[in-house]
C-alpha cells in the first residue's frame, strides 16, 4: 500500500511546503525506515527524498531532532485536497516511533 508523506525534522527544520516536499513511499514500513534514518543516521549517511512534484534528492539530514513528525496520507493530499493527515509517525516519551491516528 503506497503512502504519501510530509516530514518536518523538528525544531532546526522550518515547516515544509506540501507541494514541494510530498514524497512517496511504497508502504507505512518503508516511511517508518526513512523517517528512523534521518534521525538516527542523517548526519552520517545521505538520505533519499522519493518527492512527487520535484526530483529525487540525496542529502544529509543532521540536526534532527525527537520533535520530527511525519505525516501520511493513503492518496496524494496535493490532488485531493485534505489538511489532515490520515496517520502521524512521531517519536514516543521513551525514543520508540509511534503511529499514531491523526
Amino acid at each position: 500500500m503506497r503512502v504519501w508523506a510530509l516530514w518536518h525534522g523538528g525544531a532546526s527544520y522550518s515547516a515544509p511546503y506540501v507541494a514541494d516536499h510530498l514524497e512517496v513511499f511504497p508502504s507505512i514500513t518503508a516511511a517508518r525506515e526513512a523517517f528512523t534514518g534521518r534521525y538516527s543516521s542523517g548526519h552520517g549517511y545521505c538520505q533519499t527524498f522519493n518527492y512527487v512534484h520535484q526530483d529525487m534528492a540525496h542529502v544529509f539530514t543532521p540536526g534532527v531532532d525527537e520533535t520530527s513528525e511525519m505525516w501520511l496520507w493513503l492518496y496524494d493530499p496535493t490532488v485531493t485536497p485534505d489538511p489532515y493527515p490520515w496517520k502521524i509517525l512521531r517519536y514516543g516519551r521513551r525514543g520508540g516511533v509511534v503511529l499514531e491516528r491523526a
